[in-house]
């Protein structure tokens, strides 16, 4: 199974428990680059799922306000717990490079904090002996 697969197959595995006000659930995207771009294309493709690409997160520059595979770039990923406040949020996909294993885990952390899933997308993650990505 590819990456993107699995992320489908997680989110619509998580779709079964949710609840959105229009009956859709709605993914977060964090990373604009070239999986989180493939992932809100499947999506799309796949209305069957009941999930709705709400937006992405990205922290280049040139994407700012942008419009992505249909859906707005709503400001750069630290912003997750802001943007989180949006109800219509009821899953994250981290799409983001293995280079920034840092900003995924406080991704991550603001996620469970926050009480909404999170899925990493196309990459490989490693815990430590804490239990630490």
């Amino acid at each position: 199974m590819t990456p993107f697969s699995l992320a489908i197959q997680g989110l619509y595995s998580y779709r079964r428990f949710v609840t959105a006000v229009n009956g859709r659930g709605g993914v977060l995207i964090v990373g604009a680059g070239r999986y989180g771009r493939e992932l809100a294309r499947r999506l799309r493709r796949r209305p069957e799922l009941g999930l709705e690409v709400i937006g992405f997160l990205d922290d280049r520059p040139e994407t700012a306000g942008q419009t992505c595979e249909g859906a707005r770039v709503l400001g750069p990923c630290r912003e997750l717990d802001v943007v989180l406040g949006d109800r219509r949020i009821t899953e994250v996909a981290l799409a983001l490079p293995e280079e920034d294993l840092d900003l995924i885990e406080e991704l991550v952390d603001v996620c469970r904090e926050s009480g909404v899933p999170v899925s990493l997308v196309g990459i490989t993650v490693r815990k430590d002996d804490q239990g630490s990505l």
